[in-house]
């Protein structure tokens, strides 16, 4: 009824498989557990527009839906997710028209991508096991989005995921309670270290209004070189922290690449010379870098470039592997 394999494309079984998985996730997320009220209806909507792409990967592993899942959502609402109009995943609601408009990208794909980041940074077990917890607890009740901080800090402090006197309600407030995302700044040192910045991005390439809070997030940061093939050790840089310093990132010859795999929610925006290193390695082998870094490093070259903070002549370089 939904998908005929004689009419059909393979992009419509795609996405008939995708809205099944969507549906049948909704019995845990929405049914067995309900939102308390419509502030948390990024609960349901985020954690199914994830589980989609991660039950049809188990059916169909060859498509790599699981990699199609940063540019098909990812980059697609932190395009929406830069402007100043935007809005945080979690925000008081009272009237129909307000309800209505929060079944957006932002409860949708913003929504995912929180799961899929938490679901990166405290790890598969911990956050599973935390996530069971949760759908536990609260089965056949309404739940916040702190009932679900409170269920995951408590595996993860068990586990040992979590900076010390931390707890996921700390770091998550920062990304649902406020609209938008940082980018950080990456300056490579010939020490091996880097000093690390991190500030909200506009697409305008503005600071934002000179009122209002300061935007700042606990971000996890992870990071690999060229002559390393790990980048699963987090560092995290706190919503208190402007500036961070990293010792013995990479030796000071070698690119250095932040945001493995871009589990995390921002962009990434390094020193001259590391995206030279980026524009040769590409040329000369791209397979290197993870394909999800590579769609990275373009769509963050592009929205960088847009919002002013890239220099052309690096953004011509990066063209030629584009080419």
């Amino acid at each position: 009824m939904l998908y005929d394999p004689v009419l059909s494309t393979p992009s419509n079984k795609q996405r008939v498989g995708q809205v099944v998985a969507h549906e049948l996730a909704h019995q845990w997320f929405g049914n067995l557990v309900s939102p308390a009220w419509w502030s948390d209806i990024w609960l349901n909507e985020g954690f199914a527009s994830y589980v989609e792409y991660i039950g049809l990967d188990h059916h169909e592993p060859s498509w790599g839906l699981l990699d199609m899942f940063v540019y098909e959502n990812m980059h697609l609402v932190m395009d929406l997710d830069s402007q100043l109009t935007s809005h945080p995943l979690n925000v008081e609601v009272n009237t129909t028209a307000q309800i209505t408009a929060l079944f957006d990208l932002i409860s949708y794909n913003k929504g995912a991508c929180m799961v899929r980041m938490l679901r990166s940074s405290l790890g598969n077990t911990t956050f599973l096991q935390g996530l069971t917890n949760y759908l536990n607890k609260m089965a056949y009740k309404a739940a916040t989005q702190d009932d679900l901080w409170e269920s995951l800090t408590e595996q993860a402090v068990t586990d040992g995921r979590l900076p010390t006197n931390v707890s996921v309600k700390d770091i998550m407030d920062t990304w649902t309670l406020q609209m938008g995302y940082p980018y950080i700044n990456v300056t490579r040192h010939e020490n091996g270290s880097a000093t690390v910045t991190q500030e909200r991005f506009l697409a305008d390439g503005s600071r934002g209004p000179s009122e209002g809070p300061e935007y700042m997030w606990w971000i996890p940061l992870t990071y690999t070189s060229k002559s390393s093939s790990s980048g699963d050790n987090i560092t995290w840089m706190s919503n208190q922290e402007s500036v961070k310093v990293l010792d013995d990132v990479a030796p000071a010859d070698e690119w250095v690449l932040f945001n493995v795999e871009e589990y995390g929610y921002y962009r990434v925006n390094y020193d001259a010379s590391n995206w030279r290193a980026f524009a040769q390695q590409l040329i000369v082998d791209h397979s290197v870098i993870h394909v999800v870094n590579r769609a990275q490093l373009l769509d963050d070259v592009l929205n960088l470039a847009r919002a002013g903070k890239f220099e052309p002549l690096v953004k011509r370089s990066l063209h030629l592997y584009q080419s």
